[in-house]
Formats: structure tokens, sequence, C-alpha cells
């Protein structure tokens, strides 16, 4: 309990180290001179812009660990209380104990699991590291999983050669999480019956290929070529930044000097990333 009361106030001592950083953007930038803030102000503003975006996504990420920690440590304590219990009444026996302790550790694993793949995400140093889709995907669905236990089987994965490679795993994670939010808020937006999200990965050429497609009913005609630019978005302010297309299409053109474009599908959008791998 220590570590995890740990770890969330090391996440909110970083939002709150981001607050800081933005403060003193904004504060440069109001101190340039006129020339000087001509030429310097896209760049600032994208600053401003990325770090307030992940900064948004951070805070949910936290609402979202309040709930992934609230059903493990509920299991534990039930668990625990009912080991007293048999103790108490002399019906304490091994295979009971090993039963109950055997829940508890369970528990404990996915715990640990959690604040492994939380803390790996709130660390905003760009870093290569070696993975794989499964691997990928499961992080994500850890991340997630309060938003998508209100959906049934939501999620259809398709791995094709499901292959260890290197990459920024954070900057992808943060991009396929911009863009499956995207599509589950359309969901709750239209109340879409039986919505989905089909994930299709596929390693070839020293690319991955990743494909996503909803069945939110797509993107209107009018709209569609300006989905990624910075100044447009149609989310309502209590939806979020609306700034998620725009970050994400600039991690993967500048970060992981890949491709990313949207079309409509018969029941949907879809997305295709093509991204160089080693």
């Amino acid at each position: 309990m220590d570590n995890l009361a740990k770890t969330l106030q090391e996440c909110k001592k970083e939002l709150a180290l981001k607050d800081e950083k933005i403060a003193k953007l904004q504060k440069a930038l109001d101190e340039k001179n006129n020339t000087n803030y001509q030429e310097k102000k896209p760049l600032e503003q994208d600053e401003l812009i990325k770090i307030h975006t992940r900064q948004a996504l951070m805070g949910e990420m936290i609402e979202m660990i309040l709930h992934q920690w609230r059903q493990p440590l509920s299991t534990f304590a039930l668990a625990t209380s009912t080991l007293q219990l048999f103790k108490e009444t002399g019906d304490l026996n091994d295979t009971i104990f090993e039963k109950y302790t055997d829940i508890m550790m369970n528990n404990v694993y996915f715990l640990n699991e959690t604040i492994s793949i939380f803390r790996d995400f709130f660390d905003n140093k760009q870093e290569i590291k070696k993975t794989k889709p499964s691997v990928i995907m499961h992080k994500i669905f850890i991340l997630i999983s309060p938003i998508i236990k209100q959906y049934n089987d939501i999620f259809s994965i398709e791995f094709k050669n499901d292959i260890w490679f290197t990459i920024d795993e954070n900057e992808l994670i943060q991009v396929l999480l911009n863009i499956f939010k995207n599509s589950m808020d359309e969901f709750n937006k239209k109340k879409t019956p039986n919505p989905s999200i089909q994930v299709r990965f596929i390693l070839e050429n020293k690319y991955i290929n990743i494909e996503i497609e909803d069945n939110a009913g797509g993107i209107e005609n009018s709209i569609i070529d300006k989905i990624f630019d910075k100044k447009f978005t149609t989310k309502h302010t209590s939806m979020g930044t609306g700034l998620g297309l725009y970050i994400s299409k600039d991690i993967i053109e500048k970060n992981l000097n890949g491709e990313i474009f949207a079309l409509n599908g018969t029941y949907g959008a879809i997305f295709k990333l093509k991204i160089p791998i080693s």
C-alpha cells in the first residue's frame, strides 16, 4: 500500500512539474520582443501544445490508476479476511491457505505490473526499446481497461508477424491511445450499437504497418482533410484538448519518421500508420 501511494504521489509531482514548465514557457513567450517573438512563436507554441496534451492524457491516466487499484485491493482485503475467518473457526487447512494466498499473489502481481506500465508511460524521456505488437496492446489494455470495461469485446486484434523490434514504445502507445480514445468518444457521442475497433499489425520490409478501423460512422468528408490540423477540433472542451490527432501526426512524422493518414471505410474511420523499425 505504501508503494502504491508513493507511486501516485510521484505521478502528481510529475504533473506539477509539467505545470511549472508550461508556466515558464508561457512567460518566455510573453517576454519576447516583437521580432524574436514572431520568429520563435510557432516552435514554442508547438512545445506548449505537446506538453499540455500529454499532461491532459496523464491526468486521465491517474484517474485510471485509482480505478485499476480499487478492485485488486478489494479482492486482496477479502482474501485476507477470509483466511482470518477460517483460522478463527479452526477450519484453515493447506488447501484453503494455498487457494487464498494464490489469489492474493495474483493481485499483487497485477498491481506491480500496472505500476510498472504506468511508470514507463509517465516517463517523458524518448527511449528506443525492444517490443512487439502483442506487448504494446497488452500495455494499452492495462492503461485503458477501466474505459473498455463499459463495452463488450470492443477490440479485435490481428497480428501478422508478432515479432520483436525496436522503437520508441511510449511514443507509439500515445498515438494509439489517442486514436482509440477518439473512436470511443465517437461511440459515446453517436450511441453506436455494438461498437468495435479492429486493429491490424503487419511487420514486413523493416516497417510496421498498423490499421485501426472502427464502426462509429466515419469522418465527414468536409473535415477529413483537416483532422490533423493544429487549430481544428470537433470536441467540446469538456472532452479534452482536441489536439490528440495533431500531436499523433507530429509524433509519427517527426519522432518516429513515419506516416499517418485517415480515410473512411464501410462502417467507420480507418487510420493507417507506417513506421520504420529495426
